[in-house]
């Protein structure tokens, strides 16, 4: 029991966490909630969140990769259009606004920061591949997560996509690129590879500062004390909850699957294609938390001091990233026994093996 909590110790933390804010919100005053939460700014925990993830990300191997650049392609395609065009008309069936936004959200985020490279090796795949889709998705994350927000949200906020992009690229490339120079130096990488699991482990907590400050504001308005741009709608109903977790896990599924067995046409070696199924599919959780909890992105009245804007958007990120853990570690043993017919077996370092939870 107490390996498998020390395992999966992100998980246990989401589930207690997102329950303990939403009823400190319900029944707790407003003064509390916000001398509880008010401190947390999501944006600076955001960008201390991709600056450690950048920092302890190795990239030796992506000058190999972007010399054949199809694979990658492919991915990001799969990634920054395919997901989110796939996401619009499940989006716009549900009734309350939060899960509409929160459903293109988690859609048009991108990339996770390290784990499409982590199940990527544990499939037998290209790792290379993976991380340069990691780079090239975060990189551009600041033009497209703002366009298919403001296009293809399908609820009516006051989204400024100037704004977003700017407040993107201030918070999330910006941390990234410093996290990289940084890592440069070899005093400082040789730090970041010595210290590599205490550092993820440091940007998987304040990620749940966030979840938990988001939740709380979710009590409140569960409560009538919020009053989120987003969120004007009565509350969404526990079927909408379980409704939009399935949208979630089925655009996921459909995108792990199709990268693998669809990108088959090109001609693409199943190492590779493994790197596309993950890199394509999988998405990361900081950046989605910016744009979800940001009142300056998404229009939200700052009820709760900085970064807390309209809680209910942040549940269907919630639901994508904890389906892609388990969901994603069943798929890299089924892709494994493909790859093993044309490469040797990878085995993850084993800092890499115990971070089950991705650093996203």
């Amino acid at each position: 029991m107490r390996r498998t909590l020390t395992k999966h110790w992100f998980l246990v933390g989401l589930s207690v966490l997102i329950p303990s804010g939403l009823l400190l919100g319900r029944f707790g005053s407003p003064d509390l909630v916000s001398q509880a939460v008010g401190w947390i700014d999501a944006r600076v925990v955001t960008a201390t969140v991709l600056f450690l993830v950048a920092f302890t990300l190795a990239s030796r191997k992506l000058m190999k990769a972007a010399k054949q650049p199809g694979p990658v392609a492919v991915a990001c395609m799969i990634n920054s259009v395919l997901l989110p065009l796939a996401a619009w008309p499940l989006a716009i069936q549900f009734e309350s606004p939060d899960l509409r936004l929160g459903l293109m959200v988690a859609a048009a985020v991108p990339c996770t920061l390290s784990a499409a490279s982590v199940w990527t090796r544990q499939a037998g795949g290209n790792d290379a591949v993976a991380l340069l889709v990691t780079l090239v998705t975060n990189a551009l994350c600041f033009l497209t997560t703002p366009f298919w927000i403001a296009n293809a949200a399908g609820v009516a906020i006051d989204l400024d996509p100037a704004a977003m992009t700017l407040r993107l690229l201030l918070t999330a490339v910006l941390p990234m690129a410093i996290g990289q120079a940084v890592r440069a130096a070899p005093p400082l990488r040789n730090f970041a590879d010595r210290f590599k699991q205490p550092l993820t482990n440091t940007a998987q907590a304040l990620i749940l500062t966030v979840v938990f400050a988001a939740a709380a504001e979710g009590g409140l308005q569960l409560a009538g004390v919020g009053d989120g741009a987003a969120s004007n709608a009565k509350p969404p109903t526990g079927l909408s909850f379980v409704l939009v977790g399935l949208a979630g896990v089925s655009l996921h599924v459909v995108a792990l699957v199709g990268g693998f067995y669809g990108s088959r046409v090109f001609g693409i070696a199943a190492v590779d294609r493994a790197a596309i199924a993950f890199a394509g599919s999988q998405k990361t959780m900081p950046v989605a938390l910016l744009v979800a909890t940001s009142p300056t992105m998404l229009g939200a009245d700052d009820l709760l001091g900085p970064g807390v804007g309209a809680p209910f958007v942040v549940f269907p990120m919630l639901m994508y990233h904890t389906a892609q853990l388990f969901i994603d570690t069943a798929a890299a043993k089924y892709f494994r026994k493909e790859t093993e017919d044309v490469a040797e077996p990878v085995t993850p370092p084993a800092a890499d093996r115990d971070a089950v939870v991705p650093r996203t």
